[in-house]
């Protein structure tokens, strides 16, 4: 497998983690319980400072090859550069919700809750397909020489739940994937 492949694997793993994170956060506003928003706030601006900038990029851009090289098996996966703006929209309307609760607006709990739940079923969905479907005939399809390329045009920036400077502030949710 390809080193692209595996960051692209390892990153939803935190993903998957960050989503259990805000998944319980919702839970305890279901049942009336202390609800840490700075936590979530933290997560989504996660999501909209990495992942929406540069993971969904990274596979818009291992689509593109897989479509040089076999258009008829890419065609599958033409949703996928779509399901990305859709989560890049999902994530930015929780997190303009959250914003209004942390300001004190008047923002039923029920709405709250299930915009939460629809973005985390959005992201579980689609990355499930990614990680069943589309990497590996992703794998099957793209030679080394192709991953080369593919990785000449990334910008790679550190995923800053671990690069230095940016980890002070995401340093609570790198403790907690990594617990």
């Amino acid at each position: 497998m390809s080193a692209i492949l595996d960051a692209l694997n390892k990153e939803h793993i935190d993903l998957a983690r960050l989503l259990v994170v805000v998944e319980q956060q919702l839970d305890a506003l279901e049942q009336n319980q202390p609800v840490d928003y700075e936590l979530i706030d933290l997560v989504l601006d996660y999501c909209q400072s990495y992942p929406d900038r540069f993971h969904h990029p990274k596979e818009d851009l291992v689509l593109q090859k897989m479509k040089e090289r076999n258009p008829t098996t890419a065609n599958t996966f033409d949703t996928l550069e779509a399901e990305h703006r859709l989560i890049n929209d999902e994530t930015a309307l929780f997190a303009e919700m959250i914003n209004l609760v942390e300001q004190d607006s008047q923002v039923p709990r029920a709405q709250v809750v299930e915009t939460g739940r629809a973005f985390i079923a959005l992201y579980r969905r689609h990355m499930s397909f990614e990680q069943e479907a589309f990497f590996p005939q992703a794998a099957r399809t793209l030679s080394e020489e192709d991953w080369a390329e593919i990785d000449r045009h990334l910008e790679q920036p550190d995923d800053p739940l671990y690069s230095g400077e940016a980890e002070a502030q995401y340093k609570r949710l790198a403790d907690i994937i990594n617990a």
